[in-house]
């Protein structure tokens, strides 16, 4: 489970689908997240420590295929 920030506060904020920890410890994850995020908000995972950063995805969503 992913968590995101509420004020001073930590709720859901979405379902891991897929990740992967590299040897250097770094971190990626694919994340189904709600829509009405505010741009300031702060992910981690769940009972963990560590941020993590949102990132656009590669292309669009409102391009016809």
């Amino acid at each position: 489970m992913f968590d995101r920030s509420v004020g001073d506060n930590w709720r859901m904020g979405g379902t891991v689908l897929s990740g992967y920890r590299f040897d250097d410890g770094q971190a990626l994850a694919l994340v189904v997240l709600p829509n009405n995020l505010e741009e300031d908000s702060q992910f981690r995972l769940a009972d963990t420590e560590a941020l993590w950063h949102k990132v656009d995805l590669p292309y669009s969503l409102e391009d016809d295929a």
